[in-house]
């Protein structure tokens, strides 16, 4: 069985946009001579068959590496006190005060 693909935010919401007014046919029509608005222009970074899979099988949104660190964060902060997940949870925190980024739940 094909996988559904990953795909960014900006590309689901692409797609999305387009599908309101687009059959799936003009999409892959329009596809091939690249996208020019800036809210379509993520689209550019997919070939025609990942978009073709992705209208026809479907997608799911790719997490970011700030949403996959909250989710660990928060999974090591729930109810959990044991020694490690502490350590979990200082070192985000450390890592995130080091390279100077900010994820809001953890240290904005």
């Amino acid at each position: 069985m094909i996988e559904k693909l990953k795909v960014k935010k900006n590309q689901a919401k692409a797609i999305e946009i387009l599908r309101q007014n687009h059959t799936d046919d003009q999409i892959m029509a329009d596809h091939a001579d690249g996208w020019k608005k800036t809210f379509l222009q993520p689209l550019n970074k997919l070939n025609a068959l990942d978009l073709a899979r992705a209208l026809l099988i479907g997608y799911e949104v790719e997490e970011t590496p700030e949403e996959k660190l909250l989710d660990m964060y928060k999974y090591r902060s729930a109810s959990r006190t044991d020694r490690e997940h502490s350590v979990v949870r200082e070192t985000i925190f450390s890592v995130l005060e080091i390279t100077g980024k900010k994820v809001p739940g953890i240290n904005e």
